[in-house]
């Protein structure tokens, strides 16, 4: 039900285009977690990576992953997605966002981008590029955290 309630709220805010009912703090504060959650993929250190980016979560956040994964909700379901304990560690070499709109009022947020994506993980080397959209909720402290993080992928041929 909270993906369906995501789904409404990000197809209502979504073609708005414009920054609404946002303080330019707000703004921000959400560009800056836009900014973290990149730079945390970043990170050399295994640990290091995974502690930047699952801390930019609510712990009852849901992503949807392209290529047609189910969704999964929750730090624990997140961290054995992207960090699971007998994987191999993801090795990420270039990841951009370029956010083209927030949206949002009432300590709720929606950013919509495109992102483009170089990692290596198990001998591979991938590149891709595609949309993202995440909403992001205000916390009782003024922070705000992602709720929901949904993108899909297309395989670039280098």
């Amino acid at each position: 039900m909270r993906i369906l309630a995501a789904i409404v709220a990000i197809t209502l805010l979504a073609g708005c285009g414009r920054v609404q009912g946002l303080t330019e703090d707000d703004i921000d504060a959400i560009t800056a977690i836009d900014t973290a959650y990149t730079e945390g993929w970043l990170k050399p250190d295994l640990g290091d990576q995974e502690s930047a980016v699952m801390a930019l979560f609510s712990d009852d956040a849901t992503i949807a992953p392209g290529g047609g994964h189910p969704p999964l909700t929750g730090h624990k379901a997140i961290r054995g997605f992207w960090f699971p304990d007998d994987g191999p560690p993801t090795n990420t070499t270039l990841f951009e966002h370029e956010a083209e709109s927030i949206d949002g009022k009432d300590g709720f947020a929606v950013l919509r981008g495109r992102y483009r994506l170089k990692f290596d993980y198990d001998g591979a080397s991938y590149h891709q590029t595609g949309n993202y959209m995440m909403s992001l909720e205000q916390q009782n402290d003024k922070n705000w955290l992602i709720t929901n993080l949904i993108w899909n992928d297309r395989r670039v041929d280098e």
